[in-house]
């Protein structure tokens, strides 16, 4: 098959995956877009805007109400507590169309909740613009990296970006990732790029900045940079100085994000809560409780009253920002002396965590929408194993196959793009796959598919091989 007709291929698969995309999107709106009373009767939550979810539009409801009030931008942004930039995005689209986020409710709710989510008010529009911009992302980086890669592997690449479930179903959400992911889609296309001038690596910087302020988990992306740099070119000083104009142009958003952050808690800081509270929250019982055997509750009461001990002895007012900020480093400091204490089932817990968040599920969106975390032990019940096994046996496929691709890559690759893929695969894996969740590995899934691609076009010269 001729390069022409390949690309063409690639096309209509873009253009395929991108009505695939809208299409699940109009029927999960169309079906989904609705109040529901929860199982213990005690609150009404929607279908699809519930948990980091509800987070992200509250903050965006907060957002447009104290900017309508003709308060300040950084008072409006409110505390820097997850994701700055994608309450914002959500913001702005709902003040476009003139539509409220959040109405007054004509039913009597639970706990007095005055307020639920309005439906039928252009979402579905949003989750359109989420897939066009991953999608035309998406085109980019094939009108790049077909200039780096054989066009046998591109196609299978290509092919697997625009239709794989665990990637696409994201565009459905409301969630942080489609757009982060059609970010990194950019990036990949910016550093591949030859033109290797000052103003491209500026650019770089300042575009790593706005990722960092989707979703924190670049905020070191430059070291894996680095390493594609210096393979890159031979010329150690050129690396050198593409590299430092990579870290300005990030130093430059991450100097707005601390100084905004300053001008409304009298404290500069560029992490939110969410990522200095993580370990404390989600880690260090369990770390502690393998390496002295003692109960998992018992070790997290005990965190939890020496931390109300820790907030007595130093006065702190939980109602003011600054003082939060101290909180969640005193949880912060109180995670980083567990691993230290115990840095062998700390790297145990790591690696099991790993694993988990590696079982791709090309359903979440859809069990996320069904699931109701008001009923107790939902993970015990029958579906939920079956669910696990089909998600493993699926994941094997793709991991054995990316195996293969990455072994023969050593053959067939660009030694710079087959270290700018590889690092950042590791890279995520290391910044996220601690949480054993399985939507945080979809940077490294998305870094992974040339191998992917490459396992593909391997296992197809075998069995021709074997035909003949």
């Amino acid at each position: 098959m001729n390069q022409t007709l390949i690309d063409k291929f690639c096309k209509i698969f873009i253009f395929v995956g991108f009505i695939v995309s809208i299409i699940y999107s109009s029927i999960i709106v169309s079906k989904y877009d609705k109040n529901y009373q929860t199982f213990d009767k005690r609150k009404i939550e929607h279908r699809f805007i519930k948990a980091d979810t509800e987070f992200y539009f509250l903050s965006a409801d907060n957002f447009l109400k104290k900017i309508r009030e003709n308060d300040t931008f950084y008072n409006a942004s409110g505390e820097y507590t997850s994701s700055y930039l994608y309450p914002k995005l959500l913001a702005l689209f709902f003040s476009t169309l003139n539509e409220d986020i959040r109405i007054k409710s004509d039913e009597a709710l639970i706990d007095n909740n005055e307020y639920i989510f309005k439906l039928n008010n252009g979402k579905i529009l949003f989750l359109f613009l989420q897939s066009f911009f991953f999608y035309l992302s998406l085109f980019y980086f094939f009108c790049k990296i077909k200039k780096k890669i054989h066009k046998d592997i591109y196609i299978f690449l290509i092919l697997f970006l625009s239709i794989e479930p665990t990637i696409i179903q994201w565009h459905s959400s409301f969630l942080t990732e489609s757009i982060f992911l059609s970010m990194l889609m950019i990036l990949l296309s910016l550093l591949i790029n030859d033109n290797n001038t000052n103003s491209r690596n500026f650019f770089i910087g300042l575009f790593i900045g706005l990722m960092y302020l989707q979703k924190t988990v670049v905020i070191f992306i430059t070291v894996p940079i680095a390493i594609y740099y210096f393979f890159s070119y031979e010329n150690i000083k050129l690396a050198l100085k593409s590299i430092s104009l990579i870290l300005l142009g990030k130093f430059i958003i991450l100097v707005f994000l601390g100084y905004q952050n300053y001008l409304r808690s009298d404290t500069f800081y560029i992490f939110p809560w969410q990522a200095k509270f993580a370990g404390y929250y989600y880690a260090v019982d369990n770390i502690q409780s393998k390496a002295t055997k003692i109960d998992v509750n018992i070790l997290r009461s005990e965190k939890i009253k020496k931390t109300e001990n820790w907030i007595k002895k130093n006065n702190i007012n939980l109602d003011l920002e600054k003082d939060r900020r101290k909180l969640v480093e005193y949880q912060n400091k109180y995670f980083t002396e567990i691993v230290k204490k115990y840095p062998l089932d700390t790297f145990r817990y790591v690696i099991y965590k790993n694993f988990q968040s590696m079982i791709l599920n090309p359903y979440e969106i859809y069990n996320f929408i069904h699931l109701d975390y008001t009923v107790d032990e939902y993970w015990k019940e029958k579906d939920f194993h079956i669910n696990l096994i089909f998600n493993m046996f699926f994941s094997l496929i793709i991991y054995v196959i990316s195996l293969f691709g990455l072994i023969y890559s050593f053959k067939n690759f660009d030694k710079s793009i087959l270290i700018l893929f590889l690092c950042l695969t590791v890279y995520f894996c290391l910044m996220l796959g601690w949480m054993g969740v399985s939507r945080y590995f979809l940077p490294s899934l998305v870094c992974l598919s040339p191998f992917f691609a490459n396992g593909v076009l391997y296992l197809k010269k075998i069995l021709k091989k074997n035909e003949n």
